[in-house]
């Protein structure tokens, strides 16, 4: 494993701490990779300054700072994790050392969902001009014409700007497919996600049921609390955990308004969590359940799951068959059918043996593919093919 000398990170700016800020700060807290990170983090005019950008070496909405930047170290790799709308021009001259990391849906969808909002439901159809009829009939998409033309044509200028990069990393063999559906690339490298080492956690019988990521309606938390609320009925200690930034969205406050009173208050919703107390909470589970209605590149917060040696309930979309297991490491499930979710969750609660059975595979399976280490030797040999391209 050789380290390159510097690399930029390059993310757009977002209110809320989300999976790709969680994986820019694992991956930059060792010099194993490289002997200098510059973390930069790109906002719109007047927006403040969110706490998770606090530590990163620059903050800007001007895209003469990262021109600047970008050109004061010829030598340095640029990891590029997200389409940076007006600050693309900034980049034109040095993509040819640019590593570009596909951590959402962007690429396939204009709107970055790929999820029918009116349906409940995710999107199968291939992103082009039937998009702007679906932001009307589906309300996948901002229905100001101004702005779905603008998303369409972002959308458009990404997938075109593909072949101009050193590389292309996914996170999920789901990705892969999406990128090469929109662009022809020699090839796409294909790279899962890892996270932190935890010590093996004690079964929690008694623990609640814990769900961790952004609340908004394609996560599926509404789902999940309808999945639930017979166990909560039948089992009056048990609670649901919901973790995650965001406001309770109209689906949720309706899914818990149908909840009875005692039931209802064995709903805990709780904001965005720091990596370790996210560790704690899933330590405290007696499962973990992903219910997201749309195709999640990958879902991060699964293998921070295996890795606590939880079984794990989660949707069959996206990526996330890529680190599931159909019962081998929990159950995947229809994300349209919530009394299926309902009854593996019920199953894995009543059966402790199966229960600590999948964690534990769970558990081996995470420390032998979603570790540091190897993420790293592979991301290594990426940032060599590229700096290859430098001399």
């Amino acid at each position: 494993m050789t380290s390159a000398s510097s690399v930029i990170h390059l993310v757009p700016a977002t209110p809320v701490r989300g999976g790709v800020e969680t994986y820019i700060e694992r991956l930059t807290a060792k010099h194993d990779i490289a002997d200098e990170y510059l973390r930069v983090a790109l906002t719109t005019a007047g927006e403040e300054r969110a706490a998770h950008y606090e530590n990163y070496d620059l903050v800007t909405n001007e895209p003469t700072d990262l021109k600047e930047l970008v050109e004061s170290r010829p030598e340095a790799i640029v990891h590029q994790h997200a389409d940076l709308g007006r600050f693309e021009s900034s980049l034109d001259h040095t993509r040819s050392r640019i590593v570009r990391s596909v951590h959402d849906n962007s690429l396939a969808c204009p709107s970055g969902t790929k999820f029918f909002r009116f349906k409940d439901r995710q999107c199968h159809v291939d992103a082009g001009a039937i998009c702007a009829l679906n932001a009307y009939l589906n309300g996948c998409a901002n229905r100001s014409p101004l702005r779905l033309g603008r998303d369409i044509s972002s959308w458009s200028r990404s997938t075109k700007l593909l072949p101009e990069y050193a590389s292309v990393v996914v996170y999920s063999g789901y990705m892969e497919a999406q990128v090469r559906r929109v662009a022809h690339l020699k090839s796409v490298n294909v790279l899962p996600y890892f996270t932190d080492p935890l010590e093996p956690v004690p079964d929690q019988p008694n623990g609640p049921i814990v769900c961790v990521g952004r609340l908004n309606v394609t996560k599926g938390f509404h789902r999940l609390v309808d999945a639930v609320a017979p166990i909560l009925l039948a089992e009056p200690t048990r609670s649901l955990e919901l973790v995650g930034g965001g406001s309770i969205y109209a689906e949720l406050s309706e899914s818990l308004a149908r909840l009875p009173l005692a039931s209802r208050e064995r709903v805990h919703i709780q904001g965005p969590l720091d990596s370790a107390a996210v560790a704690q909470k899933m330590a405290s589970a007696a499962i973990v359940v992903v219910p997201s209605l749309y195709p999640e590149a990958f879902g991060i917060v699964g293998i921070e799951a295996m890795m606590s040696q939880k079984a794990v309930v989660a949707s069959d979309v996206g990526g996330i068959s890529d680190w599931l297991h159909h019962e081998r490491t929990g159950f995947l499930v229809s994300p349209d059918n919530t009394a299926e979710m309902g009854a593996r969750i019920q199953q894995l609660l009543a059966n402790g043996a199966l229960r600590r059975q999948l964690g534990q595979e769970a558990r081996a399976i995470a420390q032998q593919k979603f570790i540091r280490l190897r993420h790293v030797d592979s991301l290594s040999n990426i940032y060599a093919e590229s700096r290859r391209g430098l001399v």
